[in-house]
């Protein structure tokens, strides 16, 4: 299978415009209705409509999913919602009151509100999804990147178990987690200290996977961006 890997589209948080747990995409990210000569998703997504994409995983992750929409219009293939694609931590704790929340994430219900079509992982429940539980939250970073590291690894075991060599697999994801798939894609089990890949948002990276081996064919490629539009 051919495994093209997405990082979502700009986000409010990227530019600093907002600090929240599940920021949306910016304003050029959410043209996505009708997609504009500067929408970031609608390049990705155009470049994507070409290449044959049969199946597509999306974090649940608001930016993702937004992107998701997008690539899903161009591509005619319904997003399926996967937590093990989400960014390290999933959605942060964060305050609420005079407590102190953990992140629950979006439920099935409003996954389908702005995509009507989505499927779910089994973990993608009525009342949100959790990529860590609260003692893991609540721990220091290595505890955080060993989960991380054990969903690329469940997912990429799901993902051979599920798809053969003619299926074109597009996963939208994030910075950390996408570089973190692709590490474990290539070597296994990727150190917590060494990032190899940096993304940029809307990149898309493609790594050939088969019985025979596995081979990144590019990381990083953002030359369906205009230079302006490179973040």
């Amino acid at each position: 299978m051919d495994l093209y890997i997405v990082r979502h589209g700009q986000s409010t948080n990227n530019t600093g415009e907002t600090h929240v747990p599940d920021p949306q995409l910016t304003e050029i990210g959410q043209r996505l209705e009708i997609p504009m000569p500067d929408s970031l998703p609608s390049h990705v997504a155009a470049t994507l409509s070409g290449l044959g994409i049969t199946h597509l995983y999306a974090s649940p992750l608001l930016r993702a999913l937004q992107t998701a929409k997008a690539i899903s219009a161009e591509v005619g293939v319904s997003p399926r919602a996967t937590p093990e694609l989400c960014e390290f931590g999933g959605v942060p704790p964060h305050r609420e009151g005079t407590g102190y929340a953990q992140g629950n994430g979006l439920t099935r219900a409003e996954i389908r509100a702005l995509l009507p079509g989505a499927t779910f992982s089994d973990d993608v429940t009525d009342h949100g999804w959790w990529f860590l539980e609260r003692s893991v939250i609540d721990s220091d970073g290595p505890e955080i990147f060993l989960k991380a590291r054990e969903n690329a690894m469940s997912l990429i075991a799901q993902l051979k178990r599920d798809h053969d060599d003619a299926d074109q697999v597009a996963l939208v994801t994030h910075g950390g987690s996408g570089s973190l798939i692709i590490e474990t894609l290539l070597w296994g089990q990727p150190e917590m200290d060494r990032q190899r890949f940096s993304l940029e948002n809307t990149s898309l990276s493609l790594v050939r996977v088969s019985d025979q081996m596995t081979r990144a064919r590019y990381v990083n490629r953002v030359t369906h961006l205009p230079a302006e539009l490179i973040t």
